[in-house]
C-alpha cells in the first residue's frame, strides 16, 4: 500500500513539474513523464523521500537534466550527494550551486549550513 502511495504521490511532483516546465506539446511532455518516471526509484534509493525534494529534483532534472545528478557541472551535483549526511542538506548545497552562493566544505550537520 504504501508503494501505490508513493507511485501516486510522485505522479502529483510529475505533473507539479510538467506544470513548472511547460513542455512545448504534449509527445514532449510524455517524454518528460517518462523519464521522470524512471527517475523515481533512483531518488528514493539516495535518500530522497520528502515530495518537496522530489519536487526539486524533478524540476532541475527537467530544466538542467537528462542525468542532472550525475552529469552537470562536471559531476559537481553528484559530489555534493556524496558528501551530504542528509536528504535536506543535499538540496540545500544543490540549491546554493545552482544559484552560484559560496558552499561550505562538506557538509555533516545542520550547524555547517
Amino acid at each position: 500500500m504504501r508503494h501505490i502511495r508513493r507511485v501516486d504521490a510522485y505522479e502529483a511532483v510529475i505533473d507539479a513539474t510538467l506544470k513548472h516546465v511547460e513542455p512545448e506539446d504534449d509527445a514532449q511532455a510524455e517524454a518528460l513523464a517518462h523519464h521522470l518516471r524512471n527517475k523515481r526509484d533512483w531518488f528514493y534509493t539516495i535518500g530522497f523521500w520528502q515530495m518537496d525534494h522530489l519536487a526539486k529534483l524533478s524540476v532541475w532534472e527537467a530544466m538542467l537534466g537528462p542525468d542532472f545528478l550525475e552529469r552537470y557541472d562536471n559531476g559537481e551535483i553528484y559530489r555534493i550527494l556524496g558528501t551530504s549526511s542528509d536528504a535536506w542538506i543535499a538540496i540545500e548545497r544543490i540549491r546554493r550551486h545552482l544559484e552560484g552562493e559560496p558552499q561550505p566544505g562538506a557538509v555533516h550537520s545542520a550547524e555547517e549550513i
